[in-house]
């Protein structure tokens, strides 16, 4: 088990971006939250298997239709325990 932790900067608000990743990391089986920044950026937490989570931060690196991302840093590490019990966006 591990868990990212990742900022999306670029035009990632206002492009349903959280709910791209919402819908993603739910079909991945992942757990985490999804929420906007003050500094316009997304950020991601996200638990589960390292290979659906390097697939969701793939993912990131795109964005929806309308988002525009200029850089993605992430961090992963092991999980030790599971700080969530399901994906969802924080307002």
């Amino acid at each position: 088990m591990k868990r990212v932790t990742a900022q999306i900067q670029g035009i990632v608000q206002g492009v349903s971006f959280r709910y791209y990743i919402l819908k993603h990391a739910r079909d991945f089986g992942l757990r985490g939250v999804v929420k906007n920044e003050l500094d316009e950026s997304v950020c991601l937490v996200a638990e589960g298997e390292e290979k659906k989570l390097k697939e969701l931060i793939d993912l990131c690196r795109v964005g929806p239709k309308y988002a525009k991302v200029k850089s993605l840093e992430f961090e992963m590490k092991d999980c030790k325990e599971n700080k969530y019990t399901e994906f969802s966006i924080e307002y």
